[in-house]
């Protein structure tokens, strides 16, 4: 098998009226970007028809294979099914800006400024080779995976870009305007 640049994986759950629209837009995206890729479209505990919909679209996209993972084991299971050395964990809910996302830190993470970036809405990117620890064991809802990798990868130390960070680490108006605020006094009879 050549080398790959990128394994697109794609968690899915009940997705059936969008699967295919994605899958296709996710391979004419890197075909586009002359990107060498596979796509795994792995079913999460699906209840539709999303796993037979992707079989039958296969042939129209050859890059694309199909698996099967635990729901709270997702992320680790389908690391382990990769074999590029990027990971892009797609998110199905807004594939635009998802691909926008990956465009813009796709670059970054090859250039090795970064070994994980994650963003909530987007999906996560990550260097294989630099962060195999970070995935491996992995459990938890999908939802919560973007920062519990950032915390993994952080705790050994690798380079890390977080999108939006975490409530607890934003900074916020009491934290660092109160301040600012108070030591400037407002006059208004001037």
């Amino acid at each position: 098998m050549p080398q790959l640049d990128v394994s697109a994986v794609l968690l899915f759950q009940n997705h059936e009226e969008l699967i295919g629209t994605i899958v296709a837009r996710i391979a004419a995206h890197l075909r586009t970007a002359d990107i060498s890729f596979e796509l795994l479209a792995i079913d999460v505990d699906s209840q539709d028809n999303s796993t037979a919909l992707l079989t039958l679209i296969r042939a129209q996209h050859p890059e694309l294979r199909i698996g099967k993972a635990a729901p709270r084991r997702a992320h680790d299971q389908a690391a382990q099914q990769a074999h590029s050395q990027v990971l892009w964990f797609v998110s199905p809910d807004n594939i635009a800006d998802a691909l926008a996302w990956f465009d813009h830190t796709y670059p970054r993470l090859r250039e090795r400024e970064l070994d994980l970036a994650t963003h909530r809405e987007r999906g996560t990117l990550a260097h294989r080779g630099r962060t195999d620890l970070v995935f491996r064991g992995l459990r938890g809802r999908t939802r919560q995976m973007p920062h519990e990798l950032t915390t993994r990868a952080r705790r050994l130390g690798l380079v890390v870009e977080e999108h939006p960070r975490p409530r607890s680490q934003r900074a916020t108006r009491s934290r660092w305007l109160a301040p600012l605020f108070s030591a400037l006094s407002f006059d208004p009879s001037i």
